[in-house]
Formats: structure tokens, sequence, C-alpha cells
């Protein structure tokens, strides 16, 4: 026989047998669904149900359909409606008629077929309440003031309805009037005004009022309690959460005269810096001894650093002249190496006739400072914000200040404490929010026309108080590099 005719019959067969081969294999077709909008939000002026629709594809047929909770997983229906179908387009009412406050739902949907292959999808919905004017305040419903003027800042909404009015009023007398104007459609308004309180009594309490109207005639009242503050509570430690979802803490510790002496600053990875305040005769700080120590195999090479920071004062006044530095190295074979001895690092403080610092050298260069008068009284509060660990040789474009001040002393404000110290960048971030301010404040900017870029952190703020007025916690948040939002929160505890 013709050797190529049998090598052709012999490949016909081959294909035949794996035609055969193919046609038996089973096949296991996976079911599947297509869920366009995984999160929804709705308001219940628009609907009593939310129809969730996606379409179907179940090539083995639907056996059930389950709608579960998926918080628990517990199963809120099962659906068999559909037994059987392979393609078609699943739909499902959520019934919102019961809903009168902001809720968040949390569905899964699960398909399995007739084969018992099964598949899910979550789903998320948020249900607004019906619209009714409302504001968002910052820093919360109950008010201790230490000056007797307040920024009230707030988002007002009025939800699906148009803004008609908003007025604020204080002890019964308006304050402020805002009317939309009649061509004007609004559904939100920023309200930020400054408004003056008087003579208040010490442990007496007052009404500030918000009022805001819709067009629809409803009308929305939310009532600030106000207070004299009595005094400044101290805490004694505070709870740092950033960003990479890690905690750090601070550990407070003060005098006979309440003022802080030490704090105790450890990162989660075991290591810590001390440092230690001690004050003159003046009552302002004039050494602080810096010390830290490490917990890694790399760090216990060199043993712990220690450096000193020495303010240096006109003779008998609280006027700085110059600021030294100190740097030492403790090793563990027991000897001490000093790095640099009496280290001029600032000098030239230059203060004005109200006994204001104004300027001062450092790296060479005259830095010049900025106050702020927030709340009219005619204080000069110190408003920079130094981004750079090395306060004494930022370059002028590179200035920030604080914004948004608050009447509400900061708990960890350090009186006292000249605002020039040489840190880590993240030490620098801390002390600069919360020991350097004697007021909250909410905003920060650059400070220079000549800055462009967007490597300057320029954080913004929102705090929370309890019915003492005592501030519980602010929350930063801000850009890195301009796009990656970064948000940190500071935690105070009291005892």
């Amino acid at each position: 026989m013709n050797s190529k005719y049998i090598f052709s019959v012999s490949l016909v067969l081959v294909s035949l047998l794996l035609f055969t081969a193919c046609q038996d294999d089973p096949t296991f077709p996976d079911p599947g669904f297509e869920l366009e909008d995984q999160e929804v939000e709705v308001r219940r002026d628009t609907a009593d149900y939310y129809n969730v629709s996606m379409q179907m594809d179940v090539p083995n047929g639907v056996d059930y359909i389950e709608v579960l909770n998926a918080t628990n997983y517990e199963l809120i229906e099962t659906v068999e409606d559909y037994s059987g179908k392979t393609k078609f387009v699943f739909n499902y009412d959520i019934d919102l008629r019961s809903f009168e406050k902001d809720t968040v739902l949390y569905y899964l949907f699960k398909v399995t077929d007739k084969d018992s292959r099964s598949t899910n999808r979550g789903f998320t919905l948020s249900v607004k309440r019906f619209s009714f004017p409302e504001i968002r305040l910052v820093g919360g419903t109950t008010l201790n003031v230490v000056v007797p003027v307040y920024e009230i800042q707030g988002i007002v909404s009025t939800g699906l309805n148009e803004l008609e009015s908003v007025q604020v009023l204080f002890k019964g007398q308006e304050q402020f009037f805002y009317v939309a104007e009649e061509d004007t459609v609004i559904y939100e308004y920023i309200l930020s005004e400054l408004i003056g309180f008087g003579t208040l009594v010490q442990g007496e309490e007052y009404d500030l009022d918000i009022v805001i109207k819709d067009r629809k005639g409803q009308i929305g009242t939310t009532s600030v309690k106000v207070r004299k503050s009595e005094g400044l509570k101290k805490p004694v430690g505070l709870n740092i959460y950033n960003y990479l979802n890690v905690n750090s803490y601070m550990t407070f510790e003060y005098d006979e005269q309440n003022r802080m002496v030490f704090i105790d600053f450890t990162w989660e990875n075991g290591s810590t810096s001390d440092f230690y305040f001690s004050y003159n005769e003046q009552g302002v700080i004039d050494t602080v001894r810096k010390v830290r120590r490490y917990e890694s195999d790399y760090y216990n090479e060199y043993g712990y650093s220690h450096n000193s920071m020495v303010y240096k004062y006109k003779e008998g006044t609280t006027q700085l002249e110059e600021i030294l530095r100190y740097d030492v190295f403790y090793h563990d074979n027991g000897t001490i190496e000093i790095t640099e001895d009496n280290k001029v690092e600032s000098y030239g403080f230059e203060y004005d006739e109200r006994g204001v610092l104004t300027s001062f050298v450092g790296k060479n260069e005259i830095i010049y400072l900025d106050y702020a008068d927030p709340f009219g009284t005619g204080e000069s509060v110190f408003y920079d914000y130094w981004q750079n660990y090395r306060y004494y040789e930022i370059k002028e474009e590179n200035r920030q200040h604080r914004t948004g001040f608050q009447p509400i002393y900061m708990p960890t404000y350090i009186e006292g404490f000249p605002p020039f110290f040489t840190l880590g960048s993240v030490e620098m971030r801390v002390f600069c929010i919360v020991f350097y301010n004697k007021y909250l404040f909410t905003g920060t900017q650059s400070s220079s026309s000549e800055y462009s870029g967007s490597y300057l952190y320029e954080p913004n703020f929102t705090y929370e108080t309890d019915t003492e007025g005592n501030v519980l916690n602010l929350t930063e948040s801000y850009l890195y590099n301009g796009w990656q939002h970064r948000t940190n929160v500071y935690t105070f505890d009291y005892e």
C-alpha cells in the first residue's frame, strides 16, 4: 500500500478520535452577572423603593438567588422566581419607607445554578433622609471660649431643596443674616463668620443659634452651648494615629506650677525620644534636653543620642539673645563623644516696642516672623508654621502660616517655649501642631507668593470637644506630593 495513503488515513482517524473525545469532555460554565453601580446613594425625597437591576448569565440554569446582609451574612430573602432561566435581567426592590435617618445598607447577591455552582456580588446603598435644612459644624455644639469672640464655621445643606436664608443669633440677638438672591439656586452654603459675644459671666451658659430656612418653608435650628472657659485642662498623653495605620504615643509630666517638664515620645517600633524642660526665674524655658533611644540592632552600635538646646535671654527679661545647641553621643563602651560644643544655632533676635519678636538670624540670613490678631483683641499670636525641621535655615519661598484660629486653647500649648527647636521631620510636625500654638487652628497656607509646587504640606484640621469643651481630638488632612490624600489623628488623654 502506498505509504502516503496510509499516513493520510491515519491522520483522519486520529482527528476523528480527538474530535469525539473533545465532544465527550464535560463543561462547567460558571454563572455570572454584571452590576454596573456597586455603590449608590439615594435620598428619600426621590423614592420609596430602590430597584437593583443586573444582567445575569447562568448557562446551566438558575436554581435560586439569595439576598444576604453583607455585614453578617444573614439571609434576607431567597428568590426563586428565576428558577431555570439562563440569560435574564434580575430585579430586586429595596424598601426605603422605614428610614427616617441617614442609613447605609450592605447587600450580597448570590446566584446558585442547577450544578450547585455559585457567584456573588456586593452592593452598598446609602439612604439619605428627607431633605431638611441642617449644618455640619466645625468643633461641635459645645463651646468653652477663652476670648469673647468665635469664628463659626460649617457647611449649610438643604438636600434637594433650595436654600432661602441663614441666620445666626446670640442670646436671641441677630449677629448674622444671609438671604439667597431670588434668581440664585443654592443647596450648600459655607458659613464662616466672626461672632462677638461681649461680656460672658463665668459659670453661665448661653445659646448661639443657627437658623436655616429652605424655599419649601422648612426651618432647621442648631444650637451651640457657649460657656466662658474656666481654665485649661491639661492632658496626660497624646496618641497619634497616622496615615499608615501606625500608632505612636506621647506621655506628659508637669511640675507643681502645672508647667510641662517632660515628654516621652514612644514610637510603635519601640524607639523613644525623651524631652526634658527647665525654666528660668522669668518663667520661660531655658533648656530642652532630648534623649533618643533606639531598639534596632543597627543603632545599638551607637547607643543613644543626647542633644540640648539652650535659650539665652537678655538679662532679667524674656527676650531671646541667642540659641545654642550641644550634640552628645553616648556609646555602649561608656565613652562620650561631643560632636559639636556650644554651636550658635541662631542669634540677632530683634523685638518691637511692644516686646514682640520680629526677626532673628539663622544660617546667616535674617528670618522675619509673622503674627496674627485672630480675634480683633489686639493680641499678637505667632502664626508661622515650620515644615522644615531646621527652623533656622527655612527659605523665604517655603514659609507657611496657620489660618482659621478658634477661641479655644490648644490643650498641649507650652507657654514660655520659644517655637525654635531642631527636630526630626515627623517630630517637628507634631511640635508645630500641638505645642507651639496657644489657640486651635483649622488650616495652613503658603506665606510667599514665590512658592510654586506641591512639596509643601498645607494641612487642614477639624476637631471635636466633649460636653465641657475639652478638646478630644484633632484630625489632620493634607495632600502629599500634591495628590496623595493623607490623614493623621491626634487624640488627647485626660485623667
